[in-house]
């Protein structure tokens, strides 16, 4: 606490929280917002274009009043047919005004498509102006825009920069409808060039994607995409992809203002042109310097659909964004988001620091798991009435805190044998008292577990499948290792292996783990594997997170601890998940074994014939029809992974719980209540600075 007192006197203050500006004028009257017209798998086909009207000066003052949770419709036909209301005028941010009135801007009018989506803000219409103040954030997480997105309670999701979409039946192929008079941050209209000029020549190009990119890819290889015309796109899979919409709810760059970056293609641009770019740009081809130039949070110059636009140095310490002009999205009462004008990051604010300011009132948004929440939640709640803050539950799935990876194709030969054999891992997993880690650590309030799901429907993680071998039993566990071979020195103090030498395993893990303190976990297994199986243990703190040490190139030996979560808060996330399904050569369960079923055994190690059935449902998974159809494969893959402990899984923290909360400052509105963990789904254009 001494420690803490002396932060909060030598850090500087932020500048006084700016003030929101001018209000905007309220809408005629609205019913309560209702969920997202469209939901996952179903077909949408794009609807009736709204007429394109001026906007006024003021316009009458009603209320609005939401649910607690955002909400949108596709277009105003959208929000027309299902709340019986319209929206007749359009407005803007009073400092777009006054460009407007300089002549910088065209009118709010002309910068709008005709197919405006509608946002309806989780409480009330906000008002325009501030800065919003976060740290430790990534500045695009806030503002990035997908094709598709997921509603406010992730559990479907709809079209959001297309406008609507058709599936045929058999789900090969889809046809996506874009926004008819959406324009990029420069004022140049999005087309259907943006996409199938940027999928032809960079993500099915072989000279930049050799391998193609796995978001468009069925087992046969990569769809084939055409334009129809400006505003229709068609991709075409030789396999079903019922899956698409939700890939496409997070793949980060479907689309390219292809006017701007097309000058960084061989294709397109002229050579001399081209070459100076790259030595400019100090970067070794042209593959770098089209990287580097169509990144939309590292190229201040490159225009973008987002509702905020990076006008920061890359290099500066804090991070500045501020609103697009262009933005594409109004609320009920026609006002052009975002509410806020800029928002300011500190992505990297030491972590003692984050806690320091937000404690103090300091900042407008923290993400819990940047907070060590386990540790410092009694500060965060001792200070949350004094400072005004608030702290919003998050929608999260489960974590296992505690997983344990192995190395399968371990160099040592003996340990390499007893790695792959499960009675070693069950020894391993019922030698190790869950519930003493439990109280010293989390004051009992996990629950032990083998690596698992989210608790309940569709995937049951509390069930008795993710409970096998998790009751502690040293006896058992000691009989086990008996059995393999691994006696006792004469004084059975250390057990010895089968040649005779000491057995002593290195555990590997990352001390920078923002879900619990790893190191200190790992420490108490190390003293209940010394004291009551024999096996020494020497603890190895190492920045190589999981997916490091699996990988078959990483040369690592021993075991990893680590926290994972078996999928996420998203629906049919667990058979895309790359810790779960073997997909990549750095698969955290083993990465020798993912590259030689992704190389059909050309490279790494065989794999047992489970994880060749594992990477069957994998594919299996990708081919489904629905959403259902993927949950249905998904069970079973979760169940291959309970029966045979590839991982060993120590306690799960449930998807409900006290630490699961981001701090938000009073002087938000429009905050969902619970929120999305993630911040590409907080909806943060809706949200205002209060007066």
């Amino acid at each position: 606490m001494k420690r803490l007192l002396m932060f909060l006197l030598v850090i500087s203050m932020l500048t006084a929280a700016c003030r929101s500006a001018t209000p905007t004028t309220p809408p005629t009257n609205q019913p309560a917002p209702t969920s997202a017209p469209t939901k996952t798998g179903q077909t949408v086909s794009p609807t009736a274009t709204a007429a394109t009207v001026s906007p006024t000066e003021a316009p009458p003052a009603v209320t609005f009043t939401g649910t607690g949770q955002w909400a949108r419709y596709s277009t105003i036909a959208d929000y027309t047919a299902a709340t019986g209301n319209t929206i007749a005028e359009f407005h803007e941010a009073p400092s777009l005004t006054d460009q407007v009135n300089s002549g910088n801007l065209p009118p709010v009018q002309e910068r709008l498509p005709e197919d405006v989506m509608v946002m309806l803000p989780a409480n009330e219409i906000g008002t325009y102006g501030g800065t919003f103040l976060a740290g430790r954030q990534w500045l695009g997480e806030f503002s990035h825009e997908f094709p598709f997105s997921y509603d406010a309670s992730l559990n479907s999701t709809a079209p959001n920069i297309i406008k609507g979409y058709e599936a045929s039946a058999d789900s090969k192929v889809y046809t996506f409808f874009l926004r008819k008079g959406m324009k990029w941050s420069d004022g140049v209209p999005v087309t259907a060039d943006d996409v199938v000029m940027y999928y032809d020549h960079i993500l099915n190009n072989p000279d930049y994607s050799p391998e193609g990119r796995g978001e468009y890819k069925t087992a046969s290889g990569m769809a084939a995409v055409k334009k129809i015309d400006d505003f229709t796109i068609e991709y075409t899979f030789q396999e079903p992809n019922g899956l698409f919409p939700i890939i496409l709810s997070r793949t980060y760059k479907w689309i390219l203002p292809w006017h701007y970056v097309s000058q960084f293609h061989p294709d397109f641009a002229n050579a001399d042109d081209l070459n100076k770019a790259i030595a400019d740009a100090g970067v070794p081809d042209w593959r770098a310097l089209f990287d580097k130039k169509s990144d939309y949070w590292g190229n201040n110059d490159i225009p973008t659909i987002f509702a905020y636009k990076r006008v920061s140095d890359p290099t500066a310490p804090i991070q500045v964004i501020e609103r697009n002009p262009y933005y594409w999205k109004v609320d009920p009462a026609g006002n052009q988001l975002p509410y806020i004008d800029s928002a300011q990051f500190e992505d990297g604010m030491d972590r003692e620091v984050l806690l320091v300011r937000t404690v103090a009132g300091e900042l407008d948004y923290a993400a819990g798991n940047s907070l060590d929440l386990f540790k410092n939640y009694p500060l965060v709640k001792e200070n949350q009435e004094k400072e005004g803050y608030q702290l919003i539950p998050m929608i999260v799935s489960a974590v296992t805190i505690g997983t344990i990876y192995f190395n399968y194709s371990s160099a040592d030969p003996v340990l390499r044998e007893l790695y792959n054999n499960s009675d070693f891992r069950k020894a391993l997993s019922i030698g190790t008292d869950r519930e003493a880690i439990n109280g010293l650590m989390f004051n009992g309030l996990l629950v032990p577990s083998q690596w698992a799901p989210t608790e309940g429907e569709p995937y049951n993680g509390d069930s008795d499948l993710f409970k096998q071998y998790v009751n502690y039993d040293p006896d058992a566990a000691n009989a086990l290792l008996d059995g393999l071979g691994i006696t006792w020195n004469a004084d059975k103090t250390v057990r010895l292996r089968p040649d005779g030498k000491p057995f002593e395993l290195v555990l590997y893990v990352n001390p920078e783990d923002s879900a619990a303190d790893l190191v200190a976990m790992a420490e108490i297994v190390k003293s209940q594997w010394e004291a009551k199986l024999g096996i020494q243990v020497v603890i190895n703190p190492t920045d190589k997170d999981r997916f490091g040490f699996a990988s078959f190139t990483d040369g690592l030996d021993g075991v990893n601890l680590a926290a994972s979560g078996m999928g996420s808060e998203f629906p049919a996330s667990i058979g895309a998940n790359e810790v779960v399904c073997p997909r990549e050569k750095d698969w955290p369960v083993h990465g020798a074994w993912s590259v030689w079923l992704t190389s059909q055994g050309a490279e790494g190690t065989e794999p047992p014939d489970a994880v060749k059935e594992l990477y069957d449902l994998c594919q299996q998974f990708k081919a489904a029809k629905d959403p259902n159809a993927a949950i249905d494969i998904e069970n079973q893959i979760a169940a291959l992974h309970a029966n045979n402990m590839w991982v060993i899984g120590l306690l799960r923290r449930p998807a409900e719980f006290y630490t699961n909360v981001h701090v938000v400052s009073g002087r938000m509105g429009n905050v969902p209540n619970p929120i999305s963990k993630e911040q590409s789904y907080v909806a943060l254009e809706t949200w205002y600075i209060k007066k």
